[in-house]
């Protein structure tokens, strides 16, 4: 899982503000629960060594485990058969996760921008960093809106199966891992994958 949040990262990385992270964020947390933290963080880590630490490692750190920890609440409050308002939830809330993403980031530059000045000044600072970078929060919150309209509910549903898959089959996995058979599964591949 860290190494998709990874690739994805970097697949992505010259284009300013679009990325499939949080989408991929949010599916793990939906589909695998609290797990998903571990992945994150190694993401995270990943990231802060090769960029170096600064104030943008606390966002890091802070938001994408926010939207695992909100998406692991909306994957338990998951029913089949899905609900409308199932649909449009998970939708809805990466939306309002990726705008306080971006409130969040100006906030944390503006606390670090007052340390090495006044903290009278704090609204001040917050206010010029916020204008500053409206516009790739505005590219970002339209990415995550495309993204996750188009993509999250057939991604979900392609991860619940592999997990599925991954439950009733994993004990195979291990008994076999000592030997230098490949593992087989009873059914062919292809089926898992139609959704």
């Amino acid at each position: 899982m860290a190494a998709l949040l990874i690739v994805g990262k970097w697949a992505l990385n010259l284009i300013p503000n679009v990325e499939v992270v949080t989408l991929f964020c949010a599916l793990f947390g939906y589909t695998f629960g609290f797990v998903a933290i571990i992945p994150t963080c190694i993401f995270c880590l990943e990231e802060t060594l090769v960029y170096g630490i600064h104030t943008w490692v606390i966002d890091y750190f802070v938001h994408w485990n926010v939207i695992v920890v909100a998406f692991t609440l909306l994957g338990k409050m998951r029913h089949e058969p899905m609900k409308k308002i199932e649909y449009v939830l998970p939708v809805v809330c990466a939306v309002v996760l990726t705008a306080i993403y971006g409130v969040f980031t100006s906030a944390v530059d503006a606390v670090f921008a007052c340390i090495y000045s006044e903290w009278g000044k704090f609204f001040y600072y917050f206010g010029v960093i916020y204008v500053r970078g409206i516009y790739l929060s505005g590219i970002h919150v339209v990415c995550n809106l495309v993204l996750f309209t188009v993509a999250f509910y057939p991604l979900s549903i392609l991860l619940f199966k592999l997990k599925t898959m991954l439950l009733k089959y994993g004990d195979r996995i291990l008994r076999h891992s000592n030997k230098l058979i490949p593992f087989q599964p009873y059914y062919p591949l292809k089926r898992v994958f139609i959704v």
